[in-house]
């Protein structure tokens, strides 16, 4: 199901098994610490663990480059649960990912994956993403290494839904 662009794929019995977010041009950006996310933090698991966290999130927001055109979505957040990867789940989710931004009229799609996340990365591939930029080095000191990727989809029909 979609909401604001984020899917989750279940299992027929309900079970989660991947989620993943389409972000289309000109929506709202993607929220990593939603309001009171901080205090939480503070009252749950102390300070020094939410300082942690923060140096964390402030590692990932590094800024890389982002294209950004009325023609392309980005995909964001796509994870599958660690007890479904290697069994087709994370295909099958991209490809619907693909089949909504298409259905909807855009042309492409770019996503950022972590250089050591290399079973992602070559199931990117696989899919037919084109590395178009890598973390340089001095980028690499700051924060985790990564490349962005970018497919052209092919037209398709206005109409899809997301089965999993």
């Amino acid at each position: 199901q979609g909401l604001q662009g984020r899917y989750v794929a279940c299992n027929t019995a309900g079970d989660i098994l991947a989620t993943g977010t389409v972000e289309y041009p000109g929506a709202t950006p993607y929220e990593r610490a939603p309001d009171g996310t901080i205090q939480l933090a503070l009252t749950r698991i102390g300070y020094r663990a939410t300082a942690r966290l923060l140096l964390t999130v402030a590692r990932s927001m590094m800024p890389s480059p982002r294209p950004s055109t009325p023609d392309a979505v980005w995909l964001h957040s796509v994870v599958v649960d660690e007890r479904h990867r290697g069994q087709g789940v994370g295909r099958v989710l991209m490809n619907q990912l693909e089949a909504q931004a298409s259905a909807q009229g855009y042309q492409a799609v770019w996503l950022q994956v972590l250089a050591m996340n290399q079973p992602a990365r070559q199931l990117y591939q696989q899919l037919g993403y084109k590395e178009m930029w890598s973390s340089p080095r001095w980028h690499r000191m700051l924060t985790w290494p990564s490349y962005l990727m970018r497919k052209a989809l092919p037209a398709s029909p206005k109409t899809s839904s997301l089965a999993i």
